[in-house]
């Protein structure tokens, strides 16, 4: 059920209070999987800038953490109802899919950082290393660009 209404959304980029709240409530796995789908199908990521640089955040495996979301509604959701705790101040902005996967994820990775993938608002949301979702999404990009989809 959550992973069809996952899909609806990447393709249709609607928004309903239902829809929002039960993508919210999604497990981790499943909003990581939206996270690279709809950043792959729109270009776009989502996440908080603090006027000087990007937010991250001390994760509790001592790397840092860099929240992304696939859209700002997301993020400002989060960042409203959790996140300003740790980054007063930051709003949410994009990042060009392609300047991910060229720019930020090699600096993430040679700091020995992590990718917090779509933390929701109770602050849950998956610890990726930044390897494992560049070849995520270069997958996807191959799927997308086939013009095929992949349910898992």
């Amino acid at each position: 059920m959550a992973k069809k209404l996952l899909d609806r959304f990447v393709q249709s980029h609607g928004y309903s209070a239902d829809m929002i709240e039960a993508i919210l409530k999604t497990a981790s796995p499943a909003r990581y999987d939206f996270l690279i789908k709809r950043g792959v199908h729109g270009g776009l990521f989502w996440a908080l800038w603090d006027g000087k640089s990007w937010v991250t955040l001390a994760g509790k495996d001592g790397a840092r953490w860099f929240p992304l979301w696939p859209d700002r509604l997301f993020a400002e959701r989060a960042f409203t109802e959790q996140i300003h705790k740790f980054a007063p101040g930051a709003v949410a902005d994009t990042i060009a899919l392609a300047d991910w996967l060229e720019k930020y994820l090699p600096r993430i990775e040679a700091r020995g950082d992590k990718v917090w993938a779509f933390p929701a608002v109770d602050l849950s949301g998956g610890i990726i290393p930044p390897l494992e979702m560049e070849r995520d999404l270069r997958a996807e990009i191959a799927r997308q660009a086939k013009g095929t989809r992949q349910d898992a």
